[in-house]
């Protein structure tokens, strides 16, 4: 072939070789992103979400809170302590020394303990570490706020009624701080109760002998004023017992019998509700029991026109407040009730 075709040729080739070149290069550029004239930035990662755990099979999520129980309220006596239907709060002096309820019987019957569960709790307006709970002999547990173990009472009947303050001297609404409320309190120290309308309990103190609590016959040496024949415990009337306080006079059943300051030799003062908390030592007629010394015991006619056996001027008691022998759940109350030593003389501080 001659230079001259072999050069055409040549041309040829090579231009054909440019047309399949710029053809592949347009095909690639139709898949790309067109570039901006500076260095590629490459895009964002997206990161993979990730699934919220669950609790494992058969785990059982507790609740962290139960109910609000306790709150505050507006009354007479100023700002005090509710329950979750706004009836007023009380604290009851007998119970401050251990933080352990001394109300049991007809006493619970007027006073309802409040009854909680084991997350109920105060409302936040009112410090927790003031707040905690017991349990009761019956098992049931217990609000307290500061040292008292808390109560409603039975005649009190709307939110605001504080009916309750100052009964007996030792009842008394609780502030939010936990302290009780006196300021302003008339007290009636004669009156635990008067109110409480249920008089059909056995479980008081006078009537609740039973075979673990009732005492043995005692001799003449067990309590003054017995005589020599027939013991008064053998009559079901009277005996002696021990309690941390020392040798106490009991009634049949056992339990601690008191003496009422504000009693006089010839009347007791102590009637209504208060007897319903400090049930009287009754007889069923004024004959003085077999085997009681008259120099030291007497029957009194009590206002009501019912009989009760004294031992030399104390008018006998037992306290709703005692559930066993050996109780003396009752002493120093108000400062004006006091157990009846084996001497017969009241066992003061």
């Amino acid at each position: 072939m001659s230079p001259a075709p072999l050069r055409a040729a040549l041309r040829r080739s090579l231009a054909v070789t440019a047309l399949c070149m710029a053809a592949v290069t347009s095909v690639s550029a139709c898949g790309s992103t067109p570039s901006t004239g500076g260095p590629s930035t490459p895009a964002p990662a997206v990161a993979a979400s990730t699934p919220a755990a669950s609790p494992e099979p058969n785990t059982v999520v507790p609740e962290a809170t139960g109910a609000v129980v306790v709150k505050t309220a507006t009354s007479s006596l100023g700002t005090i302590l509710v329950d979750a239907k706004g009836l007023t709060l009380y604290g009851f002096t007998n119970d401050k020394a251990t933080a352990t309820s001394t109300c049991f019987g007809a006493c619970a019957k007027a006073w309802p303990p409040l009854l909680v569960g084991l997350n109920d709790q105060a409302a936040p307006e009112i410090n927790a570490g003031i707040v905690s709970t017991i349990i009761r002999t019956d098992g049931q547990r217990q609000f307290v706020v500061g040292p008292y173990p808390v109560y409603t009472y039975i005649g009190d009947t709307a939110p605001g009624d504080v009916s309750g303050s100052g009964l007996g001297g030792v009842w008394f609404p609780i502030a939010p701080d936990g302290t009780l409320i006196t300021s302003g309190v008339a007290v009636d120290p004669g009156s635990s109760f008067p109110g409480a309308t249920d008089t059909s309990s056995a479980d008081t103190a006078s009537t609740a002998a039973t075979s673990d609590t009732a005492v043995a016959p005692a001799s003449s040496a067990d309590a003054p004023g017995y005589g020599t024949g027939t013991t008064a415990v053998a009559d079901g009337v009277i005996g002696k017992g021990s309690t941390a306080l020392g040798d106490v006079l009991t009634s049949a059943n056992g339990l601690s019998l008191y003496g009422f300051l504000d009693d006089t030799a010839d009347a007791s003062h102590c009637v209504e509700g208060c007897a319903k908390a400090w049930p009287p030592l009754a007889l069923p007629d004024d004959s003085l029991p077999a085997g009681l010394d008259p120099a030291v015991y007497s029957v009194g006619t009590r206002p009501d026109g019912t009989f009760q056996l004294k031992n030399g001027k104390w008018w006998l008691y037992n306290f709703a407040g005692d559930t066993k022998a050996g109780d003396t759940n009752g002493q120093a109350s108000n400062d004006k009730w006091f157990v009846v030593g084996a001497d017969g003389k009241l066992i003061k501080p």
